[in-house]
């Protein structure tokens, strides 16, 4: 959006994961795609709409899946 200001990420990519609806009419999926690779963050491209209503179950195994990942890197 030309009046939003710039991205700016406080973490690692590594510690940053987007799930996003190839069908989203508000934010075209290249944009994510692009943001994704610019920063080196885990992408998962669902088929499914903005509010990814329709994959809450997805939603939540790559939420589960993310939070094992972050305890394991975590120093105890």
């Amino acid at each position: 959006m030309d009046d939003y200001p710039p991205h700016q990420i406080g973490c690692p990519g590594n510690a940053v994961e987007i799930v996003h609806g190839w069908r989203d009419s508000l934010i075209p999926y290249q944009n994510v795609v692009r943001f994704s690779q610019e920063h080196h963050c885990t992408l998962h491209l669902v088929d499914d709409e903005h509010r990814l209503q329709h994959r809450l179950d997805q939603v939540g195994e790559y939420l589960r899946s993310f939070l094992l990942r972050m305890k394991k890197q975590s120093p105890e």
